[in-house]
This record gives C-alpha cells, structure tokens and sequence, in this order.
C-alpha cells in the first residue's frame, strides 16, 4: 500500500490529522459526489480535494508505473507529477468523464518523455519505446471462456504473446476495471467505439491463440 510518506512529496498540513479530523476528512469527500465536482474543488485550491485525489489513486499509478519502469523511477515521476499538478492546478484542464483516466495520461507521457531522454534516437511510437510487462491474474480475464474451463497455462502463454499494445489494453480493462470511455482517454483514441473495438480484438485474439493450443 503506498501513501503519502512514500514519496518526497511536501505532504499538506490535513495528513497530519488526528482521527476526529480524520472523521471529518471522510465527511468531505462525501461532498465531492462526482470527479467533475472532485476536480473543480481541487482547481479552486481545496486541500481536501487533493489529498483524496492522491489518496484515491496513487496505488493505481504506482502499479500502472511499475509495468513500464523501476520501483525509483515510477516513485520519482509521480512525485514530480503531483507536484506540478499542485502548482499548476488552475492551468489544468476541466475534467468531464475521469480523473483516474487523465493522472494515467500525465504519467504515461512523463514515462515516455524519461524514457526518450535516455534513448534519444527511439522511435517517436510509444508502444516501440515502452515495454508493458504485464502481468494479469487468470482470475481477470476468466470472462473469456463462457463454460469457465480455459486452460489456465494457456491464458498466460496467450497473454505472453501479445504485442505491448494489447496487453496494455488488457491490462486495463480486465485489471482495472477499466470502460471504454476511460481506456479511450489513456490510449488517446478519437472516440469510444475505438476503444471498444479494441477490447473486442483482444479478446478475440487471445480465443484465438488458445483454441490453437
């Protein structure tokens, strides 16, 4: 589980709080019934919304991160990416659908843009530049198989075999629960029916590479 004392981060004043406050600290997230809401706060400069935004999705990010980059790095660039977020907060844009969607936009470009500082002449392609090392539990992507008799060991030899985009892809449908509008966001797709097209070709490949096995 990771938190705020995890990272260099200046931690605002409310972590400090004692558990009557901490109480209260639970009664105002209550207040933000959307991310729409969520984010307007946290761009007018309200603490409290951006402790429950980092609270809220920090363990997501770090897992998301720790599939592209080492335990430091992915520690470091999220660091840096709250804090420009924190400063930065009336620049941001308005959040319509997710915030979890736009926090994994922010890290995926710093990843890349690290990356692309040590490999200079790396191809523009993200998917060339990042190795997504997925690793999905079976119990994730059981769904594929109506009858729920899939090979277990075949699953994962399927997983192994497709190419970084799909994984992602699987990765975050099937790991984090993740729906069309939002895996649209991350993979920066024009629209949804792209994003769902995709699962669907996905799936249909690892069916396919299974039934060969």
């Amino acid at each position: 589980m990771h938190n705020l004392n995890a990272y260099k981060i200046k931690q605002p004043e409310e972590t400090a709080l004692s558990k009557k406050k901490n109480d209260a600290f639970n009664d105002d997230q209550k207040k933000f019934s959307s991310d729409k809401k969520l984010w307007k706060a946290f761009k007018r400069g309200n603490e409290d919304a951006f402790i429950i935004i980092y609270k809220k999705y920090i363990d997501g990010l770090y897992s998301f991160g720790r599939q592209f980059c080492n335990k430091e790095l992915t520690e470091d660039l999220i660091q840096d990416m709250f804090i420009q977020l924190r400063e930065k907060r009336k620049e941001l844009p308005d959040i319509t659908n997710s915030i979890r969607s736009f926090l994994f936009q922010c890290l995926k470009r710093r990843i890349f843009n690290s990356k692309k500082k040590k490999q200079p002449i790396m191809k523009t392609n993200l998917w060339e530049g990042l190795d997504f090392e997925i690793t999905v539990s079976i119990d994730e992507v059981i769904m594929l198989n109506e009858q729920k008799r899939m090979d277990i060991q075949k699953v994962e030899e399927a997983l192994k075999t497709l190419p970084k985009k799909y994984r992602e892809v699987v990765y975050y449908y099937f790991h984090l629960g993740m729906g069309y509008n939002e895996i649209k966001e991350v993979l920066n797709f024009s629209n949804v029916k792209s994003a769902r097209n995709m699962v669907y070709k996905v799936i249909k490949k690892i069916k396919k590479k299974v039934s060969k096995k």
